[in-house]
């Protein structure tokens, strides 16, 4: 769901010398205290630290720091409890017979870093937070699901559906979903969120606390020692701002900086050539994508989509530029998990088909090499996103692909930050297409990215795709807890996006973490942050 969940972004443009200057004497001073700390590249800076408000994957990550959920995932891609006792199951009385309502009972030692114990009134605010229409929430979807939320006690939350929604516990402040659990005797004072000053400075109950937000520069974070698991080993982690993936790379080599996750995968050559560290690869649910803006004038009609996405070779992209890291042939398999069928295929590339759909669509070929229909010419701005150099190859490399063809895409680069912000073009539509990494759930049920009613800006269909067959047909799958039959249903979606086409699924991302070698216990899970697992580390 937060689909905008990882990517190269820019640094926010602010000055930051005389923040930078003490940070660093403080940051000193808590190395020395501590005796271990980690410097970790943070290409996005987030706009605020409080969850409601997405930023991207990237500023996403951090929630695991701060921030505990109700239930997380393990490595194997396990749902298992983090604030709850356990997982509900209608074998252990936590999902009625009906399948309509769920009952969360919390853990008794979670508390927030001021003391103050994590109760079922947190869980019950946070969701009236994400529902309240003052919030400027940017996507509401499971929650919207919801009939009402009950508290019978501090640590009981019993929560009612107005309909069956299959995986509505890994939505409801799921490990990777949108939303970790937010304090309520913090907050629940404030008519609305979306100004106050918890989101530079907040309270959360995760295995971090904030010390220092040194804009522009860096996030310093320190170990909670009332943490329910118990302190983090590593006293202090600094989250610096690298907005460039060529100079997390030099940093990297200098040791301005002790580690990279999700590293950008046309460096990994260099990546790995720096001593004293390692490079861990992971799964993820992450793909690369060509967004359409099916309400755009080219790309309304889908056998212009189909026959833009088939004069692309996946293969040499993924061979070329991500060095074969990422797989071209299972880009789907991100976004349907569990329900990929790999039956489906992909589409070919074929430059000549696509040449011959474009004429059948009236984008007749010119002199110039150019296609027009009506005298306009096929001219299509792609967005890219900065500070990565294999976002900046894919986009000259579509562009040439499509050059062949007559289609003319003038590239434009903005900061993901830019990309990503409620103002920005994807949540108001104003572009016709955008090379775009998204990061999906856990669960196959994918209408927050292709549902009629998660349009933007009211969520993250930014592609504006609405098909009521297909709809239905997740309404269906969500309704049963047969994972035979959903698999049956999401199969038939998969077959229908190849035939609409408003997602051109490139690849599917293989996360690149480079950490240094003396860091032992760290692993990262397909499923969450690379923070999941914080506790575990060691140097």
């Amino acid at each position: 769901m937060i689909a905008h969940r990882r990517g190269a972004v820019a640094l926010l443009l602010a000055s930051w010398l005389v923040l930078a200057s003490a940070a660093c004497t403080r940051t000193d001073r808590v190395r020395e205290s501590t005796g271990n700390a980690l410097t970790i590249a943070q290409i996005q800076e987030p706009r605020s630290l409080n969850p409601l408000y997405l930023d991207g994957y990237t500023a996403g990550e951090i929630d695991a720091l701060l921030y505990s959920f109700l239930t997380t995932y393990d490595l194997r891609g396990n749902t298992i409890p983090q604030a709850a006792v356990e997982v509900p199951t209608q074998e252990n009385g936590g999902i009625s017979s009906d399948g309509l309502t769920y009952t969360f009972r919390l853990r008794h030692d979670v508390r927030w870093q001021d003391g103050a114990p994590l109760t079922s009134r947190d869980v019950a605010f946070t969701y009236d937070a994400i529902v309240r229409p003052q919030n400027n929430a940017l996507s509401t979807y499971g929650y919207d699901a919801v009939a009402w939320v009950r508290t019978p006690d501090p640590h009981t939350v019993v929560v009612h559906l107005k309909y069956k929604l299959s995986p509505f516990v890994t939505y409801f402040f799921g490990g990777n979903s949108n939303y970790p659990i937010l304090p309520a005797h913090v907050l629940a004072r404030y008519p609305d969120l979306n100004r106050v000053p918890f989101n530079a400075d907040p309270i959360g109950s995760g295995p971090y606390r904030l010390e220092q937000w040194a804009r522009g520069d860096h996030m310093l974070f320190i170990a909670n020692a009332s943490y329910y698991l118990g302190a983090p080993a590593i006293g202090t982690i600094t989250l610096k701002f690298v907005p460039d993936s060529q100079t997390i790379v030099n940093e990297l080599t200098t040791g301005e900086i002790d580690a990279d996750f999700f590293a950008d995968v046309s460096k990994i050559q260099q990546l790995r050539a720096i001593t004293g560290h390692r490079i861990q690869t992971a799964q993820t649910t992450q793909f690369g994508t060509v967004l359409f803006n099916t309400e755009s004038f080219v790309f309304s009609n889908p056998a212009v989509r189909r026959a833009f996405a088939i004069a692309i070779d996946r293969r040499t992209l993924a061979d070329k530029i991500a060095r074969g890291v990422y797989d071209p042939d299972t880009a789907m398999k991100s976004l349907f998990t569990w329900a990929y069928d790999p039956d489906v295929g992909n589409l070919p590339y074929d430059p000549r088909l696509a040449s011959s759909m474009l004429s059948s669509a009236g984008w007749k070929m010119g002199d110039d090499g150019i296609r027009r229909k009506d005298g306009k010419p096929l001219q299509v701005e792609l967005l890219i996103s900065s500070g990565s150099t294999a976002s900046s190859n894919f986009g000259d490399v579509i562009a040439a692909y499509e050059r062949a063809v007559g289609v003319e895409v003038q590239l434009k680069t903005l900061s993901p930050a830019e990309l990503t912000s409620p103002s920005g073009p994807l949540y108001a539509g104003r572009f016709q297409a955008v090379l775009f990494t998204e990061q999906s759930q856990a669960d196959p049920d994918a209408r927050w990215i292709l549902g009629c009613s998660q349009r933007a800006p009211h969520g993250f269909n930014f592609m504006r795709f609405c098909d009521p067959s297909i709809d239905a047909i997740f309404e269906r799958a969500a309704a049963t807890l047969n994972v035979a039959e959903r698999k049956r249903y999401y199969a038939v979606v998969q077959r229908d996006l190849l035939a609409t086409e408003p997602i051109d699924f490139l690849y599917q991302v293989v996360e690149v973490d480079v950490v240094p070698k003396r860091l032992s216990g760290y692993s990262s899970s397909m499923y969450t942050s690379p923070y999941t697992f914080v506790n575990d580390w060691r140097l």
